[in-house]
């Protein structure tokens, strides 16, 4: 699918999200209250595009396990939801 992409470069990351959150037991309100990600990213050409993707796959594992339903293809490890029209993203209360 990639041609020989797979085996000249790296084709996966590591890392660990934790996310500590808080759930008010009257209303069932969920917030997240310090979320940390730990990436081995080797070297970061540029800073300022890396922290965003970090952000990103943040907010959208977030909005995943509280929002809404991804499944998986378990086979491939791909995502394998058709569209992301039903896709929720999660907002900072102000």
């Amino acid at each position: 699918m990639l041609g020989d992409l797979a085996t000249k470069y790296q084709q996966s990351a590591f890392v660990a999200h934790f996310v500590e959150v808080g759930v008010d037991a009257a209303t069932g309100r969920i917030r997240v209250r310090r979320m940390l990600a730990v990436c081995a990213a080797g070297r970061i050409l540029n800073p300022k595009t890396a922290r965003s993707q970090v952000i990103g796959a943040m907010t959208m594992g977030v909005g995943a396990a509280l929002m809404e339903e991804l499944a998986v293809d378990k086979r491939r490890g791909f995502l394998s939801t058709t569209t992301w029209q039903v896709a929720k993203c999660p907002s900072v209360a102000t």
